[in-house]
């Protein structure tokens, strides 16, 4: 029988602080996350740009990014979200929603995915 390397120690997860998620809406997307998550608003929604003392949101979400709202939430377990709405998004990154309400040009889409008690869970 071969000899085989040691396996690698393995990583656990990093802490996390927040997710960022763009929205088209912030309101919605504050009420959505209050009354569907039953998350907290911790700050916002406030206008934040790129040329306010500090803001690091070209850093973040490019150059041509000058001005967005932004409000932070939580849950009851401490995970904490940022949402931001871009302002003006087409001018200032180059990005249209199209009566659909695809993002041009292509993003990527992401879900968010929640534990319920009463769900039943399988493996395919």
């Amino acid at each position: 029988m071969e000899k085989q390397d040691a396996l690698p120690v393995p990583v656990y997860p990093r802490a996390v602080n927040h997710v960022g998620v763009g929205v088209a809406d912030i309101e919605s997307a504050i009420r959505w996350y209050r009354e569907v998550l039953g998350f907290t608003l911790l700050l916002g929604p406030i206008e934040v740009r790129a040329t306010d003392p500090g803001s690091n949101m070209q850093d973040v979400l490019g150059q041509n990014c000058n001005a967005l709202l932004q409000a932070h939430m939580v849950s009851s377990n401490g995970i904490g979200i940022e949402l931001f709405q871009l302002l003006d998004p087409e001018k200032n990154v180059g990005v249209r929603l199209t009566s659909g309400f695809l993002l041009e040009p292509e993003q990527s889409t992401s879900a968010i995915v929640v534990h319920h008690p009463a769900a039943k869970y399988f493996v395919v």
